[in-house]
């Protein structure tokens, strides 16, 4: 599946946002024909469990304001319309 239809932004950004990533040493790529593919590292998954942790709080924020049914009714409904918005 193409990174770019997936987060919904132009190839030429992946590429530019991969060539950072890559730099940085987040991933590295393996070019098979006119496809690559992109790998996490080592050191991209040590951060893993830190990126989980912020969408974990994220959510707890905006579940004291909301409440526990609009926030499972927020994340269902942009869940549904980044699909939506991804199939056009």
């Amino acid at each position: 599946m193409e990174i770019s239809e997936v987060m919904m932004l132009n190839p030429s950004t992946i590429t530019r946002f991969i060539d950072k990533l890559e730099g940085r040493g987040y991933l590295t790529r393996e070019i098979c024909g006119k496809f690559t593919k992109v790998y996490p590292t080592a050191k991209s998954r040590r951060l893993e469990k830190h990126l989980q942790k912020a969408w974990q709080n994220l959510y707890e924020r905006y579940t004291g304001v909301l409440g526990e049914n609009h926030s499972r009714l927020l994340t269902l409904t942009i869940y549904e319309a980044s699909k939506k918005l991804g199939s056009k």
